[in-house]
């Protein structure tokens, strides 16, 4: 098990560094590569581009991808398919901890002449399989999942899709609730359906999948949460996709995170995604008084980037609720560690965040190890400042990259060393994590 040592910083954080690349959005934008016809090449550039979790299942149905390694940070290069296969996967297909992984494969599978199984974490399948089969099904698809005694409304992993028996049909509907991973499964069938996808959510979810059609030249509208979808004749994606991948907003945010607990520090991060259904945190901190600044750059991939800059903690108290807390953008737990870096005493409130993959009683044990007060009342995250009097840690990270990276770059403004156990997990959504944040002048090491 890894573990990360990190000494309490004696000086300011300083630097501009780059963060990770938005794997949700890679993880889409790797399935409609694949789907782009065949003889032609896309490429995903992205400096520190992890492992995606959905590579193995792309080989595994045939896909040919390369890693590309250069001076400018490497990539992806990911061959076309023309979206139809020629022989299933042998073995199931494992899309681990990654939702969107899972229901962008499905989409794409329920349109394939022949069986397919995937699997996935058992919190990830308890969470979204039900939901994937319902709306696949909406369409003809053939979908099995295992029935979970005393749950009806759960599917247990292995999800069966296919094979499809005639063109998958046209979608018209209204979900239930604003889901990402739901939609993604709706619009990534959608590019083989027989008419158009018009989809509604109560309010406007992540929309990495849209921007990926977008980039990819699909035609697709959107008005607020209402989409429709039209798909090509002649093939599902017509061109191939090449670009920078921007940041993510957990990664600029872990970051940044170092710079709120460290006094006197300055640190930017550069190409960070800041689309409207992710940048709730931004509007917070701003909100909060913190020294924050947000200069604009370009669209990478159909998200529009900046250069993301703090400069301290806010100055007032954090809060996040109704429609801001469901473009929160970034997970509860580095929500909760930029609410402990207030001024002590500071009130922070933070409502139940939806990207919070994580159980709430993970992100209190981390705060209550750095000494800092918190309860939670089934609505919202109460979090009291405790600027300048932070605890050191020895603290596990129980399988959560969000709360190893929050409690990394808050033990940073503690007063000694913190030593951070299976540290590893990091590596899955930010591989230079460690590197980055030495970069800027962090007392952080990681061993094995």
């Amino acid at each position: 098990m890894a573990r990360i040592f990190v000494q309490g910083a004696t000086a300011p954080l300083v630097g501009i560094v780059p963060g990770a690349p938005d794997e949700e959005l890679a993880t889409v934008l790797a399935v409609v590569a694949a789907l782009v016809p065949r003889g032609r090449t896309s490429t995903l550039g992205g400096r520190g581009l992890c492992r995606l979790s959905i590579v193995p299942a792309l080989e595994q149905l045939g896909v040919r991808v390369v890693e590309i390694k250069n001076s400018e940070g490497g990539g992806l290069a990911i061959d076309g398919t023309g979206g139809i296969l020629t022989r299933p996967s042998r073995e199931p297909l494992d899309c681990g901890r990654s939702a969107i992984a899972l229901a962008a494969l499905a989409g794409w599978l329920a349109a394939q002449p022949f069986e397919s199984r995937l699997v996935a974490d058992d919190a990830v399948a308890r969470a979204h399989l039900f939901t994937i089969a319902r709306i696949l099904r909406q369409r003809g698809a053939i979908v099995e999942g295992r029935i979970v005694p005393d749950r009806p409304r759960e599917l247990a992993s292995p999800l069966t899709v296919g094979p499809a028996r005639d063109a998958l049909s046209p979608l018209e509907s209204i979900l239930a609730e604003a889901c990402p991973i739901t939609k993604t499964a709706a619009l990534i069938s959608g590019l083989f359906a027989a008419g158009t996808t018009e989809l509604g959510e109560p309010r406007l979810s992540s929309d990495a999948t849209e921007r990926a059609l977008i980039a990819a030249g699909i035609e697709l509208r959107a008005v607020g949460p209402f989409l429709r979808l039209t798909p090509s004749r002649d093939a599902p994606v017509r061109d191939a996709i090449d670009g920078e991948l921007p940041a993510s907003a957990s990664s600029a945010a872990a970051l940044l995170l170092a710079a709120m607990a460290v006094p006197g520090s300055q640190v930017g991060v550069r190409h960070v995604g800041v689309n409207r259904t992710a940048d709730g945190w931004l509007e917070g901190l701003r909100d909060a008084g913190a020294p924050l600044r947000v200069a604009p750059r370009s669209v990478a991939l159909g998200t529009m980037t900046a250069e993301v800059t703090v400069a301290g903690p806010p100055a007032r108290g954090l809060t996040l609720g109704g429609e801001r807390a469901h473009r929160a953008g970034i997970a509860l737990p580095l929500l909760a560690a930029m609410a402990a870096t207030t001024r002590a005493g500071t009130v922070n409130l933070l409502a139940e965040v939806p990207q919070a993959q994580q159980s709430y009683g993970a992100t209190m044990r981390m705060l209550a190890a750095f000494g800092v007060a918190c309860e939670w009342d089934g609505a919202a995250l109460t979090v009291i400042g405790q600027a300048g009097s932070l605890q050191t840690v020895e603290l596990d990270a129980a399988g959560d990259a969000d709360v190893a990276m929050a409690a990394a770059s808050l033990a940073l403004g503690a007063r000694g060393h913190s030593v951070l156990h299976g540290a590893e997990v990091i590596a899955e959504r930010f591989p230079r994590f460690v590197a980055t944040l030495r970069a800027i002048g962090a007392g952080i090491e990681h061993r094995d």
